[in-house]
């Protein structure tokens, strides 16, 4: 007998259309003369099923555009042919919410806001270090160990970072070493410890480093130095109502008679500030713990 080895006819997807969702999917509106005209010039068959309603037969040459046939794909067809460009653009009607800002998030607006109108850029670094330099620079979790990640990317970023300084500071350098003549540059972040047996401690940042030289070419240079950095943390203190309390101090990294203590008026000690130790050139930092300043931002600007 005779066999028929051919693929067996699929039969073309016929798809229900009502003309006034397809105007609220556009957010324009089309009449159905000009729905009509689309799609019997695409080669589709219109079936009226009432006013601005079809029963659409999608052509043979289609059938695998519409294998899982939605109304959206034939409201594709008209819109690509009516013109994407005719549809107006219009936002999205987003509601704001109403719950009040978290004081941590304030106080980082804030104090971001106050030192981009000292001048200062904002960096942001990975919240990884390699074990040398966590271990070469001072933190505000100073004689606590650091708390060691099981699976690190690399040897790079082995333990969560204690400061936020040898990132800043890497920053500070490569910008210096391509010309870069005043260097201002501050982070806001979390910094970590390691509290006992793996458990982590974590507490929030500020690192701010300053260095180089200002002025323009007709103005003589002036060199940033110590004081340049005291009167920024003094200034972002005041705003939050807190009147630092400056303490000679010996600091590693820091060089020495170059370095204070920061502490509040009661003497917990809340930073520290100094000139790095370094052959590259003078470079300011200091570091605080901003947590304390949360119980004074309530009512400030």
């Amino acid at each position: 007998g005779d066999v028929d080895v051919r693929q067996p006819r699929t039969p073309p997807p016929v798809l229900a259309l009502e003309l006034d969702k397809l105007c609220r999917f556009a957010g324009i509106q089309l009449a159905a003369a000009e729905v009509e005209r689309i799609f019997e010039a695409l080669g589709f068959t219109l079936e009226q099923r009432g006013e601005g309603r079809w029963h659409v037969t999608v052509p043979s040459w289609r059938i695998f555009d519409f294998v899982d046939p939605y109304p959206a794909d034939l409201y594709e067809e008209v819109l690509r042919i009516h013109g994407l460009d005719a549809i107006p653009s219009t936002l999205p009607q987003i509601s704001g919410s109403d719950a009040p800002e978290k004081p941590a998030h304030r106080l980082r607006r804030l104090a971001a806001d106050h030192l981009a109108a000292c001048g200062f850029s904002e960096a942001i670094n990975f919240a990884f270090n390699d074990r040398s330099a966590d271990a070469g620079y001072p933190s505000l979790y100073e004689g606590r160990p650091a708390l060691a990640l099981a699976n690190p990317l690399s040897d790079r970023y082995a333990v969560m970072r204690r400061s936020l300084l040898p990132n800043l500071v890497a920053s500070a350098r490569y910008n210096q070493r391509r010309g870069a003549t005043a260097m201002r540059l501050f982070e806001l972040g979390h910094v970590f410890s390691d509290a006992g047996g793996g458990a982590p401690q974590e507490m929030d940042s500020l690192a701010i480093v300053l260095g180089g030289q200002i002025g323009t070419p007709w103005e003589r240079s002036a060199e940033l130095d110590f004081y340049d950095l005291k009167g920024v943390v003094e200034s972002l203190g005041e705003m939050f109502g807190i009147a630092f309390q400056w303490r000679p101090a010996t600091v590693r990294r820091l060089k020495s008679g170059a370095a204070a203590q920061i502490s509040l008026a009661d003497g917990t000690a809340v930073g520290y500030l100094g000139e790095l130790d370094d052959d590259e050139g003078p470079l300011l930092v200091a570091e605080l713990a901003v947590e304390h300043f949360r119980p004074k931002i309530h009512g400030s600007p």
